[in-house]
């Protein structure tokens, strides 16, 4: 227990974009520098190891941010091949 918190180096957190987050993302001209601000104090907790986002709010501008902040992107499941394929050419799924 560190600072009154319980802290599990077995638990691994995924940040879910809220619905302010997927307005200001959709807003391609500035989402890259809402996300580095937004998730900048997450990326210091241990736990959080990526940002979990709907594929259409994923760029690679938004791969950048959060892999700049330490973080991994992860989608909600991709089931159409050809959107897939869109996926990786982003470098989204490794």
């Amino acid at each position: 227990m560190q600072g009154g918190r319980c802290y599990n180096s077995d638990l691994n957190v995924l940040v879910n974009l809220s619905k302010v987050d997927q307005l200001f993302v959709a807003l391609k001209f500035i989402a890259p520098l809402y996300m580095r601000y937004r998730f900048r104090s997450l990326s210091r907790e241990s736990s959080v190891i990526a940002i979990n986002m709907h594929y259409r709010y994923v760029s690679k501008q938004i791969i950048r941010e959060i892999h700049n902040l330490g973080l991994e992107v992860w989608v909600y499941t991709v089931d159409d091949a050809d959107l897939f394929s869109h996926c990786l050419q982003m470098a989204l799924i490794q």
